[in-house]
């Protein structure tokens, strides 16, 4: 059994896909925020990062080792995945979570405009009706606080 060393080209593939992984997962927790997307969507993504990153080491090895992966192999696409995801996963956390908050802001800046102008042409005369209707019950309960209790004679048998 003839024993192969993996070469310098082959260590930095590893490493740049590993990166590549990390990258792509950091965009699809972008993603997430976003969207606002919830805990079943969240594992979804992670499952189909994890099929898409195992099927590339596993054409990574193909390439290089005819097909079978090696521990260093897999470690090194660890390694490339856990630096980026470790370096900017903090920063992207916090840049997104300002984006959609601002988003939100904005969105409900325009809402609240559009909200203004229905209250204006369309709620008066809801408003106006309501007011009659209310007035009518609080005279129908003041009448009802000044009639004297009639107490009914019960029939006995």
């Amino acid at each position: 059994m003839t024993e192969q060393v993996l070469s310098a080209e082959a260590a930095i593939l590893f490493l740049v896909v590993g990166v590549m992984w990390g990258l792509l997962f950091l965009m699809m927790k972008i993603v997430r925020i976003m969207f606002g997307f919830g805990k079943i969507a969240e594992a979804f993504f992670d499952m189909l990062l994890c099929l898409m990153a195992a099927m590339s080491v596993f054409l990574c090895a193909l390439v290089f080792d005819s097909g079978r992966i090696r521990f260093f192999q897999l470690l090194l696409h660890i390694i490339g995945a856990a630096a980026v995801i470790l370096s900017l996963g903090p920063f992207v956390q916090i840049i997104s979570q300002k984006i959609w908050y601002g988003i939100r802001k904005i969105r409900r800046f325009f809402l609240s405009g559009v909200k203004k102008i229905f209250k204006r042409f369309i709620k008066p005369k809801e408003k106006k009706k309501e007011k009659k209707e209310n007035k009518a019950k609080a005279n129908q309960k003041k009448v009802k606080k000044h009639r004297p209790k009639i107490k009914e004679k019960r029939k006995s048998t």
